[in-house]
């Protein structure tokens, strides 16, 4: 029994990253294609019909890498624009 929910928990941990990877991707294609636009994650999260908790941690990972900058979304909110 131990063996079966361990590979469950595997499992669920791996269709979780799946989904990450996923929004993860949605959210960077979307700042690609609007490269002079700047999104918080409410408002990305809107313009993606998609949950805004899930929107800010992807966010949240790609706030950390170098294709991305801070700045001012247009709601007065602090989001990301696709640097290049």
């Amino acid at each position: 029994m131990y063996g079966l929910d361990r590979k469950m928990r595997s499992s669920q941990q791996a269709g979780n990253a799946m989904i990450d990877s996923l929004m993860e991707s949605m959210v960077r294609q979307r700042l690609r294609e609007k490269r002079a636009q700047v999104y918080c994650a409410d408002c990305l999260a809107q313009d993606l019909q998609q949950d805004p908790v899930e929107v800010r941690a992807a966010m949240a990972e790609l706030a950390v890498r170098e294709d991305f900058m801070a700045g001012g979304c247009p709601c007065g909110g602090t989001g990301l624009a696709y640097r290049w």
